[in-house]
């Protein structure tokens, strides 16, 4: 844990990227002006669910049965200049485990940290923005040495007030085995249905291609496909949300995989009124920590 808190610390540094100049630009919600005057906002939520990875793997006798994620997540942002922002965003997992844990596991997830440094570009009706991003994971293994991965993400999208399209690539190192570098490609597409003025649904996709190379040699991974539906309900000051993924994981060494997740959570806004698409965008991250850290202790 101590390891964990030092790395995520280290990236505070970049909270320099967002010191300058006063909110102007991007379309604000029509309360801003009650909204303290504070030049920093955001939100932070906790969420907790239960989740199942590999519902047909065939190493079960060592890997935990389901898991139980609990996460807290937030992000800060700062207005940079008329048109543009920079958010600072994080999120820290622990994966509680069930099933056949009293046995020596493999391959199980124990806990992610995700940081990323977002720059977020607003126009009339809509906004681009690129990302940088780090994940770590820790993971169970069985007569060998836990694996930590260190990854790195890359990313841009365009987002609308309804839909938002990002486009990763990732890279991964396994510190007990450096000779490993992993490479990720995914696509996440997102898309919000206005219900009522206080219920929302979001539909979201979930696109990766995993593969593993170590020295001169390539190993074909995994391809994740993950498709969510979640509702969000305002309250006043703050929104729940409930919602569910099902996961189909394709590997050329085992049969295809299938899973699913259901949770909840309460999210917290706080400080002056963001851009709504700002909001959208950073309320409905792609989950690449999971992606990792599930495609780096299965592949």
């Amino acid at each position: 844990m101590k390891q964990i808190l030092i790395k995520y610390l280290s990236l505070l540094f970049f909270i320099g990227f967002i010191v300058n100049t006063s909110y102007a630009g991007g379309k604000e919600s029509k309360s801003s002006n009650l909204m303290m005057a504070s030049d920093y906002y955001g939100s932070y939520s906790i969420s907790l669910g239960q989740l199942d990875w590999n519902k047909n793997s065939n190493t079960a006798d060592t890997e935990p049965m389901l898991y139980q994620p609990i996460s807290v997540d937030g992000w800060l942002g700062k207005k940079l200049s008329q048109y543009t922002e920079g958010v600072l965003s994080f999120k820290y997992t622990y994966y509680g485990r069930s099933g056949n844990t009293e046995q020596a596991e493999d391959d199980a997830l124990r806990q992610a940290l995700n940081a990323n440094l977002l720059h977020l570009r607003h126009y009339n009706s809509s906004t681009s923005f690129i990302n940088l991003g780090y994940v770590f994971s820790e993971e169970n293994e069985n007569n060998s040495s836990n694996g930590n991965m260190n990854s790195y993400i890359a990313s841009g999208g365009l987002a609308t007030e309804s839909m938002i399209f990002e486009l990763g690539i990732a890279s991964t190192a396994t510190e007990t085995l450096s000779l490993y570098a992993d490479e990720i490609v995914y696509y996440n597409f997102s898309f919000k249905l206005p219900i009522t003025n206080r219920i929302n649904l979001v539909a979201s996709k979930h696109y990766s291609e995993y593969e593993r190379k170590l020295q001169n040699l390539t190993y074909d991974g995994e391809e994740m496909d993950i498709s969510g539906l979640k509702v969000t309900y305002d309250l006043n000051n703050s929104f729940i949300t409930l919602g569910g993924d099902r996961y189909t994981v394709k590997n050329d060494s085992s049969p295809e995989n299938t899973g699913g997740s259901v949770y909840f959570s309460w999210t917290v806004p706080f400080g002056k009124l963001p851009n709504s698409r700002t909001s959208f965008i950073l309320d409905n991250r792609p989950a690449v920590d999971r992606v990792i850290g599930f495609g780096s202790a299965l592949n």
